[in-house]
């Protein structure tokens, strides 16, 4: 899904052109996340909801109001995705990708997202 700007440029939100690794990620989030896995991994889209997932993305984890997103990991790794950002102590030791580990699953997904997404509010004119 592509948007035009004011200044007639395409900001695409569906993907990042450069994305970041989970490194980069990690230094964006608040203190006391972790990360097991690879730090190198990159990832150039955030999602939290499994059927969108692209390969490269980030798969958000989170409990919505008719289902827990941890039941979903395996199908968002499926779709491609990277890495998984969930809150800490909520999926096994048997995930087969990075795991990006925090206490607030809301406030993980806005920062997230927004650093992935190369903070798109910092070019807004207001």
């Amino acid at each position: 899904m592509n948007r035009a700007t004011s200044a007639g440029q395409q900001l695409d939100l569906v993907t990042s052109e450069h994305g970041m690794t989970l490194q980069e990620l990690l230094r964006e989030l608040p203190p006391g996340t972790t990360l097991l896995g690879d730090g190198d991994t990159r990832v150039f889209g955030v999602h939290h909801d499994s059927r969108r997932v692209q390969n490269g993305d980030l798969f958000v984890a989170r409990k919505g109001g008719a289902s827990d997103g941890t039941r979903f990991v395996a199908d968002a790794h499926a779709r491609g995705a990277k890495a998984v950002m969930a809150v800490r102590g909520t999926l096994t030791s048997d995930v087969a990708l990075p795991v990006v580990m925090v206490d607030d699953i809301s406030l993980g997904l806005a920062l997230g997202s927004a650093a992935v997404y190369e903070h798109p509010s910092f070019g807004l004119d207001v």
